[in-house]
């Protein structure tokens, strides 16, 4: 593990306390503009605004509560990442089918069971490494970029709070984007940490400058009070057997969300990434899951890992997890100021779209890389492209399912995240069968090509999704050990065979060549200018010195079978 040069507050330095709270801020300020979800949910259920109050601190401080577990790390819970949690639209289905049937009491009191679902699957979920790959991670990743920039396009051009596109939501999008674009790129100093919170200020203020603020929503945030102790937990809670599948479908939904933000927060603290921590994963993944059964007591929506929280920590240089408690504190605050709370409500879309838009970009571009970074065969790119394809074309598949299954429609959000990489992992586990860990192909010394070996290694890195520059790497060595063997004379046998082997897991390649003959002596160090000029055995003991660099070589003779084994790390 190696920290990024890009990272200036690593996983475990602590911040100075300026930076920290300045950095909390910025933070719970992109967290804090998700606050209309539970204004939504209380719209749609007719509640006072007091009600409404409620539910959004408890909301905030379940939030502080979720993000406190991750980085605390205690007794097998929490991932030990910084990465919080937001209010999410994919649980509301499900809420209001459960509202539906017994009012508050009972749709919050389900919000259990997507917490017990999400511990159960934390359990279930990191033995599937052999589904969960380091490509399906990338894709994950992916899709939540082009989330969150299909978001903010939709925030910028079809917001709810207008009513047609005016050239001045343009142009404060434009100019909280460009904002933070020029804060990241051009600013050299700590300046460029707070890069999100200078744009959205500096939105704010265009915004207001161009009329876009509604003098109704000034009069409604002077008239909030400053401080309000929430009443939470009211109304009880109630249990609803026939509703459990719904809640459980939605609690997956979330788990598998998960592992993109995790794969991110991992990725974003390690220079010398490989894969997913599925670990890491089920523990995070646990924390997620015993937030939910605070929100469930508290009556606060549930949420879901925020990967645009993670992108901004990643685009701030500052992911080290001593910002969760501060984060948690912000959170707590907000909580108990109802008139600093209700300053996202009025904010306007345009400029959150311009925050996510920039958020986008990192999230995306981190996807691509992850996928990008291992040899895929056709299995592989159908796995990958078929998942891509579903979540891009996903309304028009959302409304063919909705005829479909119409109560299934209704009870949970099959979002394009959701569908694109569920399709993606079925596909890949369906294309494992027929793939096998060992292979074995016999050559021809006589009749045998460099890019027949090369080729050959190629197609087994492909076909398992190894690291392109392990499979390099493979390559290069298979090839310097077949022709030391081929050209020292080693191989006794006529005809002269060599067996090569593979073998593939998670973690490491191992290339093995079995023949009949002698084994050679792999030196340890390469032969002077004067040997390699006079010495006739210099060649082959400066093949061997490079083979011993390139992997992890071991000889070994039983009467006359001989085997060279190489092992490479992946």
């Amino acid at each position: 593990m190696r920290k990024p040069d890009n990272i200036v507050y690593w996983q475990n330095e602590r911040p100075p306390a300026r930076f920290a709270a300045a950095l909390a801020l910025q933070q719970a300020a992109f967290l804090g503009a998700l606050l209309a979800l539970p204004s939504l949910f209380a719209h749609h259920h007719g509640l006072p605004y007091e009600q409404f109050l409620n539910i959004a601190a408890a909301t905030l401080l379940v939030t502080a509560v979720g993000v406190v577990l991750q980085v605390l790390q205690r007794g097998g819970i929490g991932s030990g990442y910084y990465y919080p949690m937001q209010a999410t639209s994919a649980v509301l289905p499900a809420m209001y089918l459960a509202s539906d049937v017994g009012g508050l009491a009972l749709s919050f009191g389900m919000v259990a069971v997507i917490g017990v679902s999400q511990i159960a699957f934390s359990y279930v979920l990191p033995r599937l490494r052999s589904v969960f790959t380091v490509e399906i991670a990338g894709l994950a990743v992916m899709l939540l970029g082009i989330g969150l920039g299909q978001m903010g396009v939709h925030l910028i051009f079809e917001g709810e709070q207008q009513s047609r596109i005016s050239p001045a939501d343009i142009a404060v999008a434009g100019i909280t984007f460009f904002t933070m674009v020029f804060c990241n790129v051009w600013i050299k100093s700590r300046a460029r940490m707070f890069a999100t919170l200078i744009g959205l200020g500096i939105g704010a203020l265009a915004a207001w400058l161009l009329g876009l603020i509604d003098a109704t929503d000034g009069a409604q945030l002077g008239a909030a009070p400053w401080f309000r102790l929430p009443e939470l937990g009211l109304g009880g809670w109630a249990f609803e057997p026939a509703l459990i599948l719904p809640y459980v479908i939605t609690g997956f939904f979330l788990a598998v969300g998960s592992l993109g933000t995790q794969t991110m927060a991992q990725q974003a603290n390690d220079a010398e990434w490989r894969r997913a921590d599925l670990h890491a994963f089920g523990r995070g993944l646990r924390a997620e899951g015993c937030t939910q059964l605070v929100a469930a007591l508290l009556h606060g929506l549930p949420l879901a890992s925020s990967g645009g929280a993670v992108s901004q920590a990643a685009a701030s240089g500052s992911t080290s997890r001593h910002l969760g408690y501060w984060l948690a504190g912000v959170l707590v605050l907000f909580a108990l100021l109802p008139k600093l709370m209700l300053v996202w409500l009025v904010l306007p879309e345009a400029v959150i779209g311009g925050l996510l838009l920039f958020l986008s970009a990192f999230t995306m571009l981190s996807g691509v890389q992850m996928v990008g970074s291992r040899l895929l065969d056709n299995r592989r790119v159908l796995a990958v492209g078929t998942g891509l394809a579903v979540a891009l074309s996903f309304p028009a598949l959302h409304g063919g399912l909705a005829q479909l299954w119409p109560l299934g429609a209704e009870q949970v959000v099959f979002s394009a995240f959701a569908g694109g990489l569920l399709t993606a992992v079925l596909l890949t586990a369906l294309f494992r069968l027929g793939v096998k860990r060992r292979t074995m192909q016999t050559f021809d010394i006589a009749h045998t090509t460099m890019e027949e070996v090369t080729r050959f290694i190629e197609r087994q890195g492909a076909l398992w999704g190894a690291r392109r520059e392990v499979v390099q790497r493979a390559q290069l060595a298979a090839w310097q050990a077949f022709d030391l063997l081929a050209q020292g004379g080693f191989v006794q046998a006529q005809p002269a065979l060599i067996r090569l082997r593979t073998l593939h897991d998670e973690f490491s390649l191992s290339i093995s060549f079995q023949y009949e003959g002698r084994a050679p002596v792999l030196s340890p160090t390469p032969p002077g200018h004067d040997e390699l000029l006079e010495d006739p055995h210099a060649e082959a003991r400066l093949a061997g010195y490079l083979i011993n660099r390139l992997a992890r070589a071991k000889v070994r003779q039983s009467g006359k079978l001989c085997s060279l084994h190489l092992g490479f790390a992946d």
